[in-house]
């Protein structure tokens, strides 16, 4: 039984919902302008009128437009003014540019009719209202191409439906869905029809409102947006793909969101640290893709050695709201190793150890971020175990086919500040990608989790001394860190950088950096302000000597301002630790086991004196004997310290 899908179009395929509210605010401003006071009273007062209209008027073009100057003539009346031609033409017009405009589709619109073609459904579009307007947006739209039928109707009815059903499936041999935004429009008509229905809510107008009808269980659906479609339609073989892909694939594709201020402190994190770094993540056992979380322990052990791609989500912070979900690659790694003894088969947190590796490089231009983000996108939205809104259904840790090739990326290290600064200006213009899902008035305007954040990286760490580059090592259990040498200057490199003028937050805010007291100690300051766009900044520091080898830690955290507010938002920053070892000098290294041998000889060349002194000269008084005793222990130890004064000269 084939499987066919009935789309609606305004506010599911395309959004006509802003440019109504656009044309409306401009009106008001109109009004509010001509001397109209109180553009919350004219807000009403248009919906108001633009309801009582829809029974006479209908889906008319003119509908709108006279809602709006009745809303001007209304208002001039309740408050005992003149009306002006004038002013009543303008808004007319305003309003009526609703239907020249064109509408933008909604995001992702084409990869999902692809797919859901590709995956054997046969789509079919049905709209509603004036049909010279919605043929123009069928048009602008470019969409048509993938529907088999595409039918405009003044209004949708379950009798309308039930017409179009006899049309398209006269033999009723097909399964069939209706996917839309308003309940009275789209999922009660389908219910009425004996349809299943699925529902993608949005802020459209209040007219499209309404109860929804008794129905069956498992009838109607509701998902946040059009990429979950096939998750509720085609569920039956989700795991079957799923596994093929994991079975399959080469790559790992690890995911991380700023839904938490945590995670977004991962996000920072990650673009900070060095080539070679090893960073480890926690999953929940939740996040893995379906088939994986009955046996985890074989997951995470499919995984060691892989190739991975870590990548940012973009859906929301807790309390924001809801956006369209995106997906940015940042950097390329490689899993060092599948810790399956952590796996708790019960779904405890597991943790990911990879090494990081380049930068994913996005573009020089801004035209050129734009087009391989979008390129990203696809990639990624293409993968069968991913992130999706639907939170039970998602999955961020998934294994699927290699990104070479179609993930770009700086392959020498001398070229990381590129690709760095092409990843940083992605995320820090997050604000103008796709607008919200939610265009409730009600829910707080969405901010950017990267708004108040300060983007570095640590390029290198430097022995000042040597003249060469200090290199990352695997130096503890498997973790990375530095070795260094005793008594010696360092230089860290760090490259700052904001894609806009830093906000006040950032501006006041300085990142710190904090010594392992004793074994490694800060020259000069140790601070660095934030008060600025582009930069590069050296951190100093120099070891001390030790007696064994010392472990250290450099951190650099943010520091607030001293007059710190806590009502006001506080900056953001990466805030890496490096773990450092300090060796032994060839000095202090041979120093203990020398003084040891030489003390040990002196004490037995003394033993000896003493007893030759007492056999020989029986009659000497002690205090000769003594002193006897006491000379070639003094030259002995003189001897010692020339020695190791003439061999700390030594590099």
């Amino acid at each position: 039984m084939a499987t066919c899908i009935v789309f609606d179009a305004d506010d599911t395929l395309w959004e006509t919902d802003p440019l109504y509210e656009e044309a409306r605010r401009d009106c008001i401003a109109i009004m509010v302008g001509a001397g109209i006071a109180g553009p919350e009273r004219l807000d009403a007062l248009s919906r108001q009128i633009d309801r009582e209209n829809l029974a006479i008027l209908g889906f008319s073009q003119f509908r709108f437009p006279s809602s709006m100057v009745q809303t001007y003539l209304a208002a001039c009346e309740q408050d005992r003014t003149r009306e002006r031609i004038d002013v009543a033409g303008q808004i007319f017009d305003v309003a009526r540019s609703v239907f020249s405009k064109s509408a933008q589709n909604v995001d992702q619109v084409e990869f999902v009719l692809q797919d859901l073609i590709a995956q054997g459904c046969s789509l079919y579009m049905w709209t509603k209202g004036d049909e010279d307007v919605q043929k123009k947006r069928i048009k602008d739209s470019g969409l048509s191409r993938y529907f088999n039928d595409v039918e405009v109707s003044r209004d949708k009815t379950p009798a309308s439906l039930s017409e179009l059903l006899q049309r398209w499936d006269p033999r009723s041999e097909h399964s069939w869905w209706v996917v839309g935004n308003s309940v009275r429009s789209d999922i009660n008509p389908a219910i009425e029809a004996g349809l299943s229905a699925i529902l993608i809510p949005s802020a459209a107008w209040d007219i499209e409102h309404d109860t929804l009808l008794p129905h069956p269980d498992g009838a109607v659906f509701a998902v946040d947006g059009l990429a979950d479609l096939r998750q509720v339609i085609l569920p039956a073989d989700n795991d079957d793909r799923v596994t093929a892909q994991i079975e399959s694939g080469s790559a790992v594709y690890l995911f991380v969101s700023a839904y938490h201020d945590l995670y977004r402190q991962y996000v920072l994190d990650i673009l900070a640290y060095p080539r070679g770094h090893v960073v480890r993540f926690p999953y929940d056992g939740q996040w893995l893709p379906s088939p994986a979380r009955a046996d985890p322990l074989a997951f995470w052990n499919m995984l060691a050695g892989k190739s991975a791609l870590i990548v940012y989500v973009d859906e929301r912070m807790e309390g924001q709201p809801r956006r369209t979900q995106r997906f940015y690659p940042l950097r390329l790694g490689t899993i060092r190793n599948a810790p399956a003894e952590r796996a708790e088969v019960g779904g405890g947190v597991v943790h990911v150890e990879f090494e990081l590796g380049p930068y994913v490089f996005y573009g020089d231009t801004a035209q050129k971020r734009s087009e391989n983000a979008e390129a990203y996108q696809r990639e990624l939205m293409a993968l069968e175990a991913r992130p999706r809104l639907r939170r039970d259904d998602s999955a961020y840790i998934s294994i699927g086919p290699g990104f070479e090739g179609r993930i770009h990326s700086k392959q020498h290290p001398d070229e990381d500040d590129d690709a760095w600064q092409s990843v940083v200006s992605i995320l820090g213009d997050l604000e103008n990608a796709p607008p919200p899902v939610s265009r409730n008035p009600h829910m707080p305007k969405f901010e950017s989790p990267f708004k108040n954040a300060m983007f570095y990286a640590v390029l290198s760490l430097k022995d000042l001394r040597r003249k060469k580059l200090v290199p990352l090592e695997s130096i503890l259990n498997g973790d990375s860190g530095f070795s260094l040498h005793p008594s010696c200057n360092y230089r860290f490199d760090l490259l700052f950088y904001h894609p806009h003028r830093p906000p006040p937050a950032v501006r006041r805010s300085k990142i710190q950096a904090v010594f392992t007291p004793d074994a490694i100690s800060g020259v000069g300051p140790t601070t660095i302000p934030l008060n600025f766009r582009y930069d590069r900044r050296p951190i100093h520091f120099v070891t001390s000597r030790v007696m064994d080898s010392t472990w250290a830690q450099l951190n650099l955290c943010v520091e607030p301002p001293s007059d710190d507010n806590t009502d006001q938002p506080r900056a953001v920053a990466p805030e890496p630790t490096f773990l450092m070892k300090v060796n032994v000098g060839r000095r202090e290294k041979y120093l203990a086991p020398a003084g040891f041998a030489t003390f040990t000889a002196v004490a037995a060349l003394g033993s000896a004196l003493s007893e030759w002194a007492s056999t020989t000269f029986p009659n000497l008084a002690d205090s000769q004997k003594e002193l006897a005793l006491l000379l070639p222990i003094i030259g002995t130890l003189g001897a010692t310290w020339i020695l190791f004064r003439q061999y700390g000269r030594l590099k």
